[in-house]
């Protein structure tokens, strides 16, 4: 394995964007599509209407969110408008 397949990926969707719903179905997508190629180590970030994040079961602040991930991470940014 390289490097990158052992970094956990981490796909931020949703946001505060009039776009909400296609980041949700693509950041889905793209979750469904790693879990297909035999990724274990995903987690979906979602950033809501309020611009709260949640993820792993808690909802916090962007900074605290971002602290709280693992720092050796993979972003695939599925958020879509000028607020994602």
């Amino acid at each position: 394995m390289s490097g990158a397949e052992t970094r956990p990926v981490v796909v931020p969707m949703g946001g505060r964007s009039a776009e909400r719903e296609v980041s949700l179905a693509s950041g889905a997508a793209v979750m469904k599509a790693l879990e297909s190629a035999g990724r274990t180590d995903l987690l979906a970030v979602e950033v809501g209407g309020d611009g709260r994040w949640s993820g792993n079961g808690r909802e916090c602040e962007p900074a605290g969110a971002l602290g709280g991930l693992p720092g050796d991470a993979i972003f695939f940014v599925a958020l879509h408008g000028g607020e994602g």
